[in-house]
């Protein structure tokens, strides 16, 4: 994916970000909305969350695996 070692960090840090983000917005979600409306945000961020990870974070990190944070090594 990005060679350069730096961009690579900036992009894997806002996708992490991101996930985060979307993650805390799911519990806002969940306190103020019906439970369809809940079922359905939580799958589509579900869909953009994985389609981040499959798209930018995996392909990032198979080029630079040391930029690997501590909670996603295996």
């Amino acid at each position: 994916m990005i060679q350069d070692k730096n961009a690579a960090k900036i992009l894997l840090d806002a996708a992490l970000a991101a996930s985060r983000e979307l993650n805390n917005c799911l519990l806002d979600i969940q306190q103020n909305c019906n439970e369809d409306e809940f079922t359905k945000s939580k799958r589509a961020i579900g869909q953009c969350m994985g389609e981040m990870y499959d798209e930018l974070i995996r392909p990032v990190l198979e080029t630079h695996p040391d930029l690997t944070p501590i909670g996603l090594k295996t």
